[in-house]
């Protein structure tokens, strides 16, 4: 089934082909139509002045157009990893991570700002003979591809992955999963492709591994559940956490889930529903895949991919793996190993700051309030206000914790929490603010950016 071990071999191979490949919402597509419209989308490119390019499109089939067509033009991909209008405007003019917007739909509020509108591309008007030069001449392995990542643990930082990193990625995964793949299942997912991991389960495998996909992105379980096709699910936790498992269950064959940590009874609950246990993928921006556990709710340990290696010293684990382009890269993440290899992971390492003249571990901290049996998660977020830096606690309690809130009194709930904390913690590091929630923030990918935590104490009204 698989197509070729890099981008272009895919692009080189025979093209008159009726296989579909991509199903967007009103065309199906093949490997012909991929080229064609990377090949259009090349001449639009070489002719503008930019070098940098923000990919800001939801649909695979023209991601996919966009990521190739700037590869083989020689420009830079950037992943800004969000689509939010004002923040890609300081980005562009302010930060200047990138020279122009990549679309597929118009905005009128960027009047002004440099965009390329890949829904109003014209037909590729190439020979045939045309169409194969142009992809003759492989791209460099090392073209960049520009990332940021979600900022769940303070600013989002810029990763710079080389073009073949992603492809010997996407050749990893089709061999651990080409057991499971035949020529009637179809990749679907709710998670974007302008992330680690939607490029490389979204984009990259299925274009090295020749597995169809579903273009459109899955935000409701209703949509899900109208599928009819056999599907391998590209999901992510907080997808998991709002499903709606009153629907019938579609046929779903295969299951990933990364980009944070399932929640055991969602995980157990889903396997009941679907059929189909999680392959829970281990990575990062930065890394890659690292490691895989198929998870049904219960503890299992993690499996490293083949060709990954893990080395402790010094107090920290040194990754080794194929999908790096340095020889080690040191985790942050606290590991632990058993004889065969297999590893549990205990947590971040502590997140150390200084309040009141102490060091405090913020991980230690969010740690003491889970102990409390009121709280069911918490996220605790450095404050700074007229030169003053002090904690705050966002805590997600229960319904029934909220109803006796609203019965007893938001004051007196927390100056309980205050007294049980005093039996552990300095009552100096306890934090001075406390919002009450009963939705943890977080992005698509279940992950909780800072900026969306430390949102919660601008308003007065709050809890």
């Amino acid at each position: 089934m698989m197509q070729g071990r890099t981008v272009h071999e895919v692009l080189t191979a025979p093209t008159h082909t009726t296989q579909i490949l991509y199903v967007q919402k009103h065309a199906s597509r093949t490997l012909y139509d991929l080229k064609r419209c990377t090949a259009a989308l090349i001449g639009v490119l070489k002719a503008k002045p930019y070098q940098s390019y923000a990919l800001c499109l939801d649909d695979t089939f023209n991601f996919t157009c966009a990521l190739l067509a700037c590869i083989y033009a020689k420009k830079t991909p950037v992943l800004p990893g969000h689509k939010v209008l004002n923040l890609l405007r300081a980005e562009l003019s302010e930060q200047q991570r990138f020279d122009c917007l990549m679309t597929e739909e118009e905005f009128p509020e960027f009047e002004g700002v440099p965009a390329c509108n890949i829904s109003t591309l014209r037909e590729c008007t190439l020979t045939e003979a045309e169409l194969e030069a142009l992809f003759a001449s492989a791209p460099a392995p090392d073209s960049p591809i520009i990332l940021y990542t979600s900022g769940s643990t303070g600013e989002s930082k810029r990763i710079l992955k080389p073009l073949y990193c992603m492809e010997r990625e996407a050749v990893l995964l089709y061999e651990h999963f080409k057991s499971r793949l035949d020529a009637e299942l179809r990749v679907a997912g709710t998670v974007y492709p302008w992330h680690m991991y939607g490029l490389t389960f979204r984009i990259f495998f299925p274009l090295l591994s020749g597995v169809a996909q579903e273009c459109g992105l899955i935000h409701f379980s209703e949509e899900l559940c109208a599928r009819a096709e056999e599907l391998m699910l590209i999901t992510s936790p907080a997808f998991v956490s709002r499903l709606d498992y009153t629907l019938k269950a579609p046929n779903i064959r295969l299951t990933t889930s990364a980009g944070g940590k399932l929640n055991s009874e969602s995980a157990a609950r889903y396997a009941v529903w679907s059929g189909c246990a999680f392959d829970e993928i281990y990575g990062s921006t930065e890394t890659g895949v690292m490691a895989t556990r198929l998870y049904r709710g219960a503890d299992l340990v993690w499996q490293p991919f083949p060709g990954v290696s893990f080395e402790p010293q010094d107090d920290y684990v040194y990754l080794h793996s194929p999908l790096i382009p340095e020889e080690s890269f040191r985790l942050d993440d606290l590991l632990s190993f058993d004889e065969q290899g297999h590893f549990t992971i205990l947590g971040r390492r502590d997140r150390t700051v200084k309040i009141e003249e102490q060091r405090v571990s913020l991980t230690e901290l969010e740690a003491r309030f889970c102990s409390l049996p009121d709280i069911l998660e918490c996220a605790v977020v450095v404050l700074t206000e007229a030169e003053k830096t002090y904690l705050g606690a966002v805590l997600r309690v229960s319904d029934s914790t909220l109803d006796r809130i609203n019965r007893d009194g938001l004051v007196a709930f927390k100056k309980g929490l205050r007294k049980a904390l005093l039996n552990s913690v300095e009552g100096t590091v306890i934090p001075k603010k406390m919002r009450i929630v009963t939705r943890m923030p977080s992005n698509h990918m279940g992950k909780r950016p800072v900026a969306k935590l430390k949102e919660l104490f601008n308003h007065a009204d709050a809890r």
